[in-house]
């Protein structure tokens, strides 16, 4: 994987994902839709989004990301405490929109956070 990813052609603005997509091109399936649904989607058309919300089993929050400051450093890593004002924050920016999205990450954050918390906590000890 190393030796190629130097001499790879594939879209440069895909990063990782598009030298990923070439490199298992041939021996990866496609998932379903309910695997990989975008919050374009919902942008691009609400019908399909609709008709997905039940089945969905994995969402990319691509298009606002209910977990990150405008602002931050990518490198920086928030605290437990930084990542619920930023929720906040993100459900009201989210202009209704997306505001059910917000919820259901917020949802999955604070079950792992209940579930797993005391070793996540364990990141920010120096």
């Amino acid at each position: 994987m190393l030796q190629k990813l130097e001499v790879a052609e594939y879209p440069l603005l895909q990063a990782d994902q598009g030298f990923l997509n070439l490199y298992f091109s041939g021996t990866c399936m496609c998932l379903p839709y309910i695997y990989n649904v975008n919050l374009v989607i919902k942008d691009r058309s609400p019908i399909l989004w609709h008709q997905l919300t039940d089945e969905m089993r994995v969402v990319y929050y691509i298009t606002m990301k209910p977990f990150i400051y405008e602002a931050q450093s990518s490198n920086a890593m928030l605290t437990p405490e930084e990542i619920e004002e930023t929720m906040d924050k993100s459900k009201r920016q989210a202009d209704r929109f997306y505001q059910e999205e917000v919820g259901w990450w917020r949802t999955a954050y604070q079950k792992m956070m209940s579930d797993h918390g005391h070793v996540m906590r364990q990141c920010y000890k120096s």
